[in-house]
This record gives structure tokens, C-alpha cells and sequence, in this order.
């Protein structure tokens, strides 16, 4: 079962990093000028009603995986990453660096310690609920507001797009934390390590759970404060939707980062046409709008 789940969600991951690297292209290679925001909203696609899928059996996969349930999907380049050993893949970054390959080694040990004294402890919080779209926002059960950027270069795409006005579809939040339970001194290398090694954990259950939710549907994870979700103050609002701090014993600091910072936050969006893209072009009105709007979303939170 693992194994199965991991390939398939190999598979995923690579077109993720695919969609990923279309999205720098984009930016890099962007000429064009950006239209005003009036004109980027009257240009927005209309992409139709997303799937139609139970939300009590969305709610029902919702289980926390093991760590062995994981393994498959820990990310050993990002992982070296960490640690400042940069390539466009594992055998890339090892090829010729002894000292890569090393510390690729002693993060495998690692691991396993981890697998057998319990060192990292996965906790999260998803829910999916009813969704629809109300301008430029993503709405939650008529009343939980996620106010989304619009491109205003094309093709002119808001996240919000995915969901209908009239009809809801399924919107995940999620708040995955890998919790650290070690007494390693904090600078240590062995902390660091495991540092690195939960934030791996946390990002690969969050993949676990995408993949077993909407396995054979077009989706998308995007975390908040990230590429085409860069607001971090989103994570307030799934915060208290998810009653995080008192489920899961973690925080939400004033600059909203989470507390431990090895924990992800962001949403599981499923549509035919899904896919990520980059929000460019944003001028002053839009900015002024999102404003507005947040400000209205956060204070429906309190």
C-alpha cells in the first residue's frame, strides 16, 4: 500500500516540480505588460464546476500516517538543500561531493533513530468543506473567507477560480506539524539535523494526504505565504476554521509563523484544470483590494 502510494505520488511530485519550473520560466522570460486590474478581472477564465466528491469521505481519509507510512516520500534534495548542497536532483548533488553523500548518509541514520526511539511526532489538523467563489475570494460554508490573488498578466488566474458561484466543491485546509522530541543540545549538529528531518516529515505527510484524498483527480496543495498563495496571514484564518492551537498544541506567532516552524499550513484544491501558476503584475488597486479584503476575512476570525 505504501509503495503504491508513493509511486503514484512520485509521479505527482514530479510534475509538481515540472509545473514548478514553467512557473520561474515565466518570470524570468515575462515581457509583456500587465493589464490593470479592472481589466484583469473582466479577463478572467471561467473554468466551470470543480468535482463533485463526498465530503464525509474526504473527511474520513483525514488520518495522520505513520512515519514508516512516509518514508518513501521524504525529499533527500530539499533535505540537502538544508544543509547548502544545491543540484536539480539527489544524484546530482551527490556525484562528485563526498561530503554530500555523507551528509545524505548520516540523515538516513538519522532516520532511522527516528524510526526507532520516536524522536518525531506527526500531528495535523484537515478538514474539507463546501466551497464556492465570491469575486476574487475562495467562501467556506457562506461565511470563512479566503481572499486570493488575481494574475494580471495572462492568463489572468485566481485560485478562486477553481470553485463555482453557485455550486460548492470540496476545499481542504490543512495544518501538518512535525513535532520534535529529542534532547539534543539546539545547535547541535544532530538538532539540525533532525530539524531538517522533521520539516521533510511535515512536508511529506502533507503529500501523503493530498494523494490519498484525490488520487486519480487533477489537484493542488498550495501552502500559504508560497508562490501563488503569498499571504502568510492565510494561515490565521485556517487557524481558527481547524482550532488548531488548541487540537494540535502549536502557535500561530504574530508574524504569523508557526510554532514549531516545522509544520506546513495551506489548502488541497481538486478541478480538472488545476494547476499552479505565477501572480504577476500586481498594481496598487489590486493591492488595495486584497487589503480590504483580508482585513474583513481576519476580523470575521476574531
Amino acid at each position: 500500500m505504501a509503495k503504491r502510494i508513493a509511486s503514484d505520488t512520485d509521479a505527482a511530485v514530479a510534475a509538481n516540480r515540472i509545473e514548478q519550473a514553467k512557473i520561474v520560466e515565466a518570470y524570468n522570460n515575462k515581457t509583456e505588460t500587465a493589464v490593470t486590474y479592472t481589466d484583469a478581472n473582466s479577463k478572467a477564465p471561467v473554468m466551470g464546476t470543480g468535482y463533485s466528491i463526498d465530503l464525509d469521505e474526504l473527511n474520513a481519509k483525514c488520518l495522520v500516517p505513520s512515519i514508516a507510512e512516509i518514508e518513501p516520500l521524504i525529499d533527500w534534495r530539499m533535505l540537502l538543500a538544508f544543509w547548502n548542497f544545491k543540484g536539480n536532483s539527489l544524484v546530482e548533488i551527490i556525484a562528485g561531493n563526498p561530503e554530500a553523500a555523507r551528509t545524505l548518509n548520516e540523515a538516513k541514520a538519522m532516520f532511522a533513530t527516528v524510526m526507532e526511539e520516536g524522536l518525531i511526532e506527526l500531528v495535523s489538523a484537515i478538514r474539507f468543506f463546501p466551497a464556492t467563489k465570491r469575486g476574487n475570494d475562495i467562501v467556506i460554508n457562506d461565511e470563512i473567507t479566503l481572499p486570493m490573488y488575481r494574475s494580471q498578466c495572462e492568463p489572468y488566474l485566481s485560485l478562486a477560480d477553481y470553485f463555482s458561484e453557485d455550486t460548492p466543491s470540496p476545499i481542504g485546509l490543512f495544518i501538518v506539524s512535525a513535532k520534535l522530541h529529542d534532547n539534543y543540545d539546539e545547535k547541535s549538529y544532530e538538532h539540525l539535523m533532525l530539524h531538517a528531518l522533521a520539516a521533510r516529515v511535515a512536508e511529506a505527510a502533507t503529500q501523503w494526504i493530498h494523494h490519498k484524498a484525490f488520487s486519480g483527480q487533477t489537484s493542488i496543495r498550495p501552502a500559504f505565504g508560497y508562490a501563488v498563495c503569498p499571504d502568510h496571514r492565510l494561515k490565521a484564518v485556517a487557524f481558527m476554521a481547524l482550532n488548531a492551537e488548541e487540537r494540535l498544541g502549536i502557535t500561530l506567532t504574530e508574524g504569523y509563523s508557526i510554532s514549531p516552524s516545522t509544520s506546513v499550513c495551506g489548502m488541497y484544491i481538486a478541478h480538472p484544470d488545476a494547476h499552479y501558476f505565477p501572480v504577476m503584475g500586481i498594481d496598487s488597486d489590486q493591492e488595495q483590494d486584497y487589503e480590504n479584503r483580508i482585513k474583513t476575512a481576519l476580523a470575521c476570525q476574531k
